[in-house]
C-alpha cells in the first residue's frame, strides 16, 4: 500500500495548525504522544484538540466529541495515525468512523505495534478517504521522543548544556 501526500495549499494549512496543537501538548502527554488533531468541513474549523495531560483524552476523541453533529462531513487533520486498539481509551478510529468524518489526512504511520497500519486500514474499509503524508518532518520532530521508545524501547534523554560566563 502507497500513501498518498495531499498537496492542497488549504490542507498544508489545516495540517500547521494540528501541528501546532501538538506541539503546544509536548512534554505533557507521556504516555501518549503529543497529537494534534483539526475537523474542518469547507474552510472553517469544526473543532480541533491536543492529547490531553498523561495521555489522559486522545486528540482526536477530544475534537470529536467538542465537534458533536458537526463532525459529519468534516475533514480530520491529525498528526498521527488514530489509534485502532482499546487502551485507557476506546479505539480513535472507530469513533472517526462513527461520528461520519469522510476524509483524514495524517501526518504519520503509527509504529506502535499495536496500530501500525491497522487505524488507516479500518478507515478505510468503512470507506473514509485516507492521505498520509503532509506535515510528516515537523511531525517526527515533534514526536522525537514517542518515536525514540518505540523504537528502542528506552526513553530519548536530551542532555542540556550548561554554559558559565565569568564576568
Amino acid at each position: 500500500m502507497c500513501p498518498t501526500l495531499p498537496n492542497s495549499e488549504g490542507d498544508a494549512h489545516w495540517m500547521r495548525r494540528a501541528l501546532a496543537l501538538a506541539r503546544g501538548a509536548r512534554g505533557r502527554v507521556w504516555p501518549n504522544p503529543p497529537v494534534g488533531c483539526v475537523l474542518v468541513r469547507g474552510d472553517k474549523i469544526a473543532a480541533e484538540a491536543e492529547t490531553q495531560p498523561g495521555g489522559r483524552s486522545h486528540a482526536e476523541r477530544l475534537a470529536l466529541t467538542r465537534a458533536g453533529l458537526r463532525a459529519q462531513g468534516t475533514t480530520l487533520y491529525v498528526t498521527l495515525e488514530p489509534c485502532s486498539h482499546w487502551g485507557r481509551t476506546p479505539p480513535c478510529a472507530d469513533a472517526i468512523i462513527a461520528a461520519g468524518v469522510t476524509r483524514v489526512v495524517a501526518a504519520l504511520r503509527d509504529p506502535d505495534p499495536r496500530v501500525d497500519g491497522k487505524g488507516f486500514a479500518r478507515l478505510r474499509a468503512a470507506g473514509i478517504a485516507v492521505d498520509i503524508g503532509l506535515g510528516a518532518q515537523d511531525a517526527r520532530e515533534i514526536m522525537a521522543g514517542f518515536l525514540h521508545q518505540v523504537r528502542t524501547g528506552a526513553p530519548m534523554l536530551r542532555a542540556a548544556a550548561v554554559v558559565r560566563q565569568l564576568v
